[in-house]
């Protein structure tokens, strides 16, 4: 063609048109039909392309979605895992604290009765000590007090 570039698909077309041009053009009529019948070719071409992409992105599409229901699903499996681990634990960890708490209030109970017991034991003693100090008084001078001469 005069100076025009064309796509690369065109070029074989029209090569073969300006192969069959005579010089008086009376054969452009087959060629018409040829150009028809290539151009036809062409949009039948580019349909089932279209169809194949259509395809193509309802497949992934619908990847997308079962790949979504698969996380969803294991997400749940692992947390129903969790929550029985959970409250395993609780249940196993639940009884020994009751068992210590009991422990505990055993050990608490003893100690208040020796402590109870010690009181009343050596109660008239102490008494008897703090009368003594307390009624026995020695006036004596404070030891920082010094002599006036």
């Amino acid at each position: 063609m005069n100076g025009l570039r064309l796509p690369s698909q065109w070029r074989p077309v029209f090569a073969s048109l300006d192969a069959r041009r005579s010089p008086n053009h009376s054969c452009l009529l087959p060629m018409a039909a040829q150009q028809s019948q290539s151009i036809q070719t062409l949009l039948e071409a580019e349909k089932e392309a279209a169809k194949v992409v259509q395809q193509a992105r309802q497949y992934r599409v619908q990847k997308l979605k079962d790949a979504h229901l698969q996380a969803t699903k294991e997400i749940e499996e692992y947390k129903r895992a969790k929550e029985e681990q959970i409250k395993a634990f609780e249940a196993s960890h639940a009884g020994s604290t009751q068992s210590a708490q009991a422990t505990i209030d055993r050990e608490t109970q003893v100690q208040l009765k020796e402590i109870s017991e010690l009181y009343y034991k050596n109660k008239d003693d102490v008494v008897q000590k703090l009368l003594g100090r307390v009624v026995l008084v020695n006036p004596e001078l404070h030891r920082n007090l010094k002599k006036q001469p």
